[in-house]
């Protein structure tokens, strides 16, 4: 690979910036995940009701 070529900043800059755009996904995904866990421990502590699937009788 030739370092010397005119476009080797683009392509090194372009690879930065989608390094950082995924890693910003990867951390948002694992604090939304966070979030949802720890909304749902609250709501089933409150002693809040899941609701029934459309496959499950009601008895």
């Amino acid at each position: 690979m030739d370092f010397s070529a005119p476009h080797m900043g683009f392509v090194i800059s372009s690879y930065a910036i989608t390094f950082v755009v995924l890693g910003a996904l990867a951390l948002w995904i694992f604090a939304r995940a966070r979030s949802v866990t720890r909304r749902l421990k609250q709501l089933d502590d409150e002693g809040a009701r899941r609701r029934r699937t459309s496959g499950q009788s009601e008895t």
